[in-house]
């Protein structure tokens, strides 16, 4: 690299929308995740927009937000929430940090002004949907992106649900071999619903998310297969949807208790 190019300025990623490196990029439904390591002095980052709503989860580094001023930081874990419409000029002290950002591209979403969520549960499912980002099934992260929809919207008075209409979804789900690749659009086209009417409605009727249900079809799909035959774990995890043996062993705890081993043992006993 000559002179000319190592002092040539950084400028605002234009797939992304941000100044930083891309790690992981994850589209679903009306919601874009990405995962970021900022390379930006802050000379370089410029005052710009966004049209849609945005959040900013910042997991390393002293941080500069339009809520603290030019002249202040946070330097914990925030999730910076941005309303449609933002123009601001953050940015890390330094250039240097890491963050995950979550652009939410629905209408009717509030105006307002930028404001800071540091409380426990927020943080929490941040840092879940990051730790995970490359691997989760699209309906989980259309349920993350529900929720985070909902901290930008005022509560109103619940939504009328029609429950034949939630049964045709949650019957769309138990009838697929494949629910790890169920998106909302496929399961509001069942069920005749919009997608985004979709996750509140399987909160209120069921008391689980859409993609808890797909999780626990999936890891029963998984385990019949491999109670019939003999099947090698780490064969199953893959044919089934999972990112390898690990991450099977983990939804089958979450759903039956048991890691896959035990609950084959378990299920031969009888």
């Amino acid at each position: 690299m000559n002179r000319a190019e190592s002092s040539a300025p950084i400028v605002r990623n234009a797939a992304s929308g941000y100044w930083g490196h891309d790690l992981v990029r994850r589209e679903v439904g009306n919601a874009v995740f990405q995962l970021h390591e900022a390379n930006a002095p802050p000379e370089c980052v410029t005052a710009h927009g966004h049209h849609g709503a945005h959040i900013v989860f910042v997991t390393s580094g002293a941080y500069v937000t339009s809520v603290t001023g030019e002249n202040g930081f946070v330097a914990t874990p925030v999730a910076v929430m941005n309303p449609p419409g933002m123009w601001h000029r953050d940015h890390f002290v330094g250039g240097r940090g890491s963050f995950m950002t979550v652009d939410l591209h629905c209408d009717d979403l509030e105006d307002g002004y930028a404001r800071h969520d540091q409380s426990q549960s927020g943080l929490a499912l941040l840092a879940r949907i990051a730790a995970c980002l490359s691997s989760a099934d699209p309906l989980a992260l259309e349920d993350s992106a529900a929720l985070l929809v909902e901290k930008f919207t005022p509560l109103g008075a619940p939504e009328r649900q029609d429950p034949g209409a939630i049964a045709l979804a949650y019957d769309a789900i138990m009838a697929s071999e494949e629910p790890w690749l169920l998106t909302a659009s496929h399961l509001a086209q069942a069920a005749c619903m919009h997608p985004n009417s979709l996750p509140r409605a399987f909160r209120n009727h069921f008391g689980r998310t859409a993609s808890q249900i797909a999780k626990a079809r999936q890891v029963e799909l998984c385990a019949d297969a491999i109670a019939k035959r003999d099947y090698p774990l780490a064969e199953a995890a893959i044919a089934f949807g999972f990112c390898d043996q690990a991450h099977m062993t983990g939804a089958f705890r979450r759903v039956t208790g048991l890691p896959p081993a035990r609950w084959l043992k378990m299920v031969s006993q009888r």
